[in-house]
Protein backbone atom coordinates (compact mmCIF):
# COMPACT_ATOMS: atom_id res chain seq x y z
CA UNK A 1 0.00 0.00 0.00
CA UNK A 2 1.31 3.45 -0.83
CA UNK A 3 2.01 5.84 2.02
CA UNK A 4 -0.50 8.36 0.67
CA UNK A 5 -3.21 5.66 0.68
CA UNK A 6 -2.51 4.86 4.31
CA UNK A 7 -2.61 8.55 5.24
CA UNK A 8 -5.92 9.00 3.44
CA UNK A 9 -7.40 5.99 5.19
CA UNK A 10 -6.32 7.26 8.61
CA UNK A 11 -8.24 10.50 7.94
CA UNK A 12 -11.57 8.78 7.18
CA UNK A 13 -12.75 8.38 10.78
CA UNK A 14 -11.67 11.87 11.97
CA UNK A 15 -13.36 13.42 8.92
CA UNK A 16 -16.62 11.63 9.64
CA UNK A 17 -16.44 12.48 13.35
CA UNK A 18 -15.72 16.11 12.45
CA UNK A 19 -18.92 16.21 10.37
CA UNK A 20 -20.86 14.65 13.25
CA UNK A 21 -19.39 17.18 15.70
CA UNK A 22 -20.34 20.02 13.36
CA UNK A 23 -23.93 18.81 13.27
CA UNK A 24 -24.03 18.37 17.06
CA UNK A 25 -22.70 21.89 17.64
CA UNK A 26 -25.09 23.48 15.14
CA UNK A 27 -27.57 25.48 17.20
CA UNK A 28 -30.26 26.59 14.77
CA UNK A 29 -33.17 24.54 13.46
CA UNK A 30 -32.98 21.61 15.88
CA UNK A 31 -35.52 19.54 13.93
CA UNK A 32 -33.45 19.68 10.74
CA UNK A 33 -30.23 19.01 12.66
CA UNK A 34 -31.70 15.95 14.39
CA UNK A 35 -32.98 14.62 11.07
CA UNK A 36 -29.55 15.09 9.51
CA UNK A 37 -27.86 13.36 12.45
CA UNK A 38 -30.19 10.33 12.14
CA UNK A 39 -29.44 10.11 8.41
CA UNK A 40 -25.72 10.60 9.10
CA UNK A 41 -25.64 7.73 11.64
CA UNK A 42 -27.51 5.46 9.25
CA UNK A 43 -25.15 6.30 6.37
CA UNK A 44 -21.94 5.80 8.36
CA UNK A 45 -23.08 2.92 10.58
CA UNK A 46 -20.56 0.58 8.94
CA UNK A 47 -17.69 2.80 10.15
CA UNK A 48 -18.98 4.20 13.46
CA UNK A 49 -20.89 1.34 15.10
CA UNK A 50 -18.85 -1.78 15.91
CA UNK A 51 -22.03 -3.78 16.63
CA UNK A 52 -23.28 -3.24 13.08
CA UNK A 53 -23.28 -6.38 10.91
CA UNK A 54 -21.63 -4.31 8.15
CA UNK A 55 -18.93 -2.82 10.41
CA UNK A 56 -15.50 -2.33 8.86
CA UNK A 57 -12.80 -1.73 11.47
CA UNK A 58 -10.07 -0.79 8.98
CA UNK A 59 -10.67 3.01 9.16
CA UNK A 60 -10.59 2.92 12.97
CA UNK A 61 -7.39 0.85 12.93
CA UNK A 62 -5.75 3.21 10.43
CA UNK A 63 -6.67 6.18 12.64
CA UNK A 64 -5.26 4.44 15.72
CA UNK A 65 -1.99 3.61 13.96
CA UNK A 66 -1.45 7.22 12.84
CA UNK A 67 0.31 8.84 15.82
CA UNK A 68 -0.97 12.30 14.87
CA UNK A 69 -4.62 11.14 14.84
CA UNK A 70 -4.65 8.39 17.49
CA UNK A 71 -5.80 10.76 20.29
CA UNK A 72 -9.19 10.88 18.56
CA UNK A 73 -9.65 7.23 19.47
CA UNK A 74 -8.85 7.87 23.13
CA UNK A 75 -12.03 9.82 23.86
CA UNK A 76 -14.20 7.79 26.26
CA UNK A 77 -17.17 7.88 23.88
CA UNK A 78 -15.13 6.02 21.25
CA UNK A 79 -14.12 3.12 23.51
CA UNK A 80 -15.95 0.55 21.37
CA UNK A 81 -14.22 1.84 18.23
CA UNK A 82 -10.86 1.76 19.99
CA UNK A 83 -11.40 -1.84 21.05
CA UNK A 84 -12.51 -2.84 17.53
CA UNK A 85 -9.41 -1.16 16.06
CA UNK A 86 -7.08 -2.96 18.48
CA UNK A 87 -8.72 -6.31 17.77
CA UNK A 88 -8.40 -5.74 14.03
CA UNK A 89 -4.72 -4.84 14.34
CA UNK A 90 -4.01 -7.90 16.46
CA UNK A 91 -5.88 -10.16 14.05
CA UNK A 92 -3.76 -8.88 11.14
CA UNK A 93 -0.52 -9.11 13.06
CA UNK A 94 -0.97 -12.62 14.36
CA UNK A 95 -0.18 -11.14 17.79
CA UNK A 96 -1.44 -12.19 21.20
CA UNK A 97 -5.03 -13.36 21.70
CA UNK A 98 -7.74 -10.68 21.92
CA UNK A 99 -8.12 -11.31 25.65
CA UNK A 100 -4.66 -9.80 26.27
CA UNK A 101 -5.38 -6.44 24.61
CA UNK A 102 -3.91 -3.66 26.72
CA UNK A 103 -4.84 -0.02 26.97
CA UNK A 104 -3.32 2.64 24.72
CA UNK A 105 -1.24 5.23 26.57
CA UNK A 106 -2.99 8.54 27.21
CA UNK A 107 -1.56 11.60 25.45
CA UNK A 108 0.26 14.21 27.51
CA UNK A 109 -2.33 16.62 28.89
CA UNK A 110 -2.52 19.93 27.05
CA UNK A 111 -0.97 18.60 23.85
CA UNK A 112 -2.83 17.93 20.66
CA UNK A 113 -1.15 16.78 17.46
CA UNK A 114 -1.41 19.32 14.66
CA UNK A 115 -3.22 16.82 12.42
CA UNK A 116 -6.27 16.89 14.70
CA UNK A 117 -6.33 20.70 14.46
CA UNK A 118 -7.42 20.36 10.82
CA UNK A 119 -10.73 19.02 12.12
CA UNK A 120 -11.96 22.14 13.93
CA UNK A 121 -15.27 20.80 15.24
CA UNK A 122 -13.76 17.48 16.33
CA UNK A 123 -10.84 19.30 18.00
CA UNK A 124 -13.31 21.46 19.95
CA UNK A 125 -15.23 18.32 20.95
CA UNK A 126 -12.02 16.69 22.15
CA UNK A 127 -11.06 19.78 24.12
CA UNK A 128 -14.50 19.97 25.76
CA UNK A 129 -14.36 16.29 26.68
CA UNK A 130 -10.87 16.65 28.13
CA UNK A 131 -11.93 19.70 30.14
CA UNK A 132 -15.02 17.90 31.44
CA UNK A 133 -13.00 14.84 32.46
CA UNK A 134 -10.35 16.93 34.24
CA UNK A 135 -13.05 18.71 36.29
CA UNK A 136 -14.55 15.48 37.58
Amino acid sequence: MLQIDAQSLSNVLPSILNLESHLQQHGSNKQLTMSMLRDFHCRFESILIPDSPLFNSLPAAACLLDPTLAPVMLLPEFGALLNAAKLYILSQDGGPPASTVTEVAEPVEGTRPTAVSRFAFLAARMQNTTATLSMS
